[in-house]
């Protein structure tokens, strides 16, 4: 489908307009972990894990559960969970990609219509912590919406389309960050979608799924 033919964009939050939690513990997180513990580790390795355990966390989102096993497969003392969790949890703060006041001005100007659609239960105070909302027409997640499932379930489409009326799904496209929760979420749906892959950790799955695959927002042109 053509861009400029989409009146509707569903687009995700987290590591779609912000940075989200997996980035930034790789960035901040992480390198400051290592060093005050002194834990051996390999990038290469960690980027692996971690991209196994973002899959992972489409079907088991506990974040507990998570930690452990990336402290199990780094090899790291387990008695060291908890602290670094309590560290992710007040230390996190979502802050926007330099690339997103751009693109949502650049809808708003077209208007285009936009919602987000998260499975991140905080999606709707983060959006307001960052000021966004004068660019969004509503934000649903599944805590919110009832009787519907996290993505890549079609139940919070299903949800959308009975409670905003004006949408046509034959002019509606997805955006998302990763091919498990949107991409799959996109084909269940029916719909187009984008996967803005901004470190290009999917190359290997270009050729098998019939996605968008961009490397900033920036790459969406209407």
């Amino acid at each position: 489908m053509p861009t400029h033919i989409v009146e509707t964009w569903l687009v995700d939050f987290d590591e779609t307009l912000a940075v989200g939690s997996l980035t930034w513990a790789l960035q901040n997180a992480f390198p400051t972990f290592i060093q005050e513990h002194q834990l051996k580790y390999d990038q290469e390795r960690l980027q692996q894990v971690m991209l196994s355990l973002q899959e992972r966390s489409r079907q088991e989102p506990d974040t507990p559960t998570l930690l452990a096993a990336l402290f199990e497969k780094m090899a790291w003392p387990q008695d060291l969970q908890n602290q670094f969790l309590t560290d992710l949890r007040s230390s996190y703060h979502p802050t926007l990609f330099e690339d997103t006041i751009p693109f949502l001005e650049q809808l708003r100007n077209h208007n285009r219509r936009v919602y987000i659609v998260s499975n991140n239960k905080r999606t709707p105070d983060h959006v307001n912590l960052l000021g966004i909302n004068e660019y969004i027409n509503g934000v649903f997640t599944p805590h919110a919406c009832p009787d519907t499932q996290p993505k890549p379930h079609s139940s919070l489409w299903e949800f959308i389309k009975k409670q905003q009326k004006e949408i046509d799904p034959q002019k509606t496209a997805i955006i998302g960050d990763d091919p498990w929760a949107d991409g799959a979420f996109a084909d269940v749906c029916g719909l187009p979608c984008w996967i803005v892959d901004r470190q290009q950790r999917f190359l290997k799955m270009y050729p098998q799924r019939d996605y968008h695959w961009v490397t900033s927002l920036q790459d969406i042109v209407l």
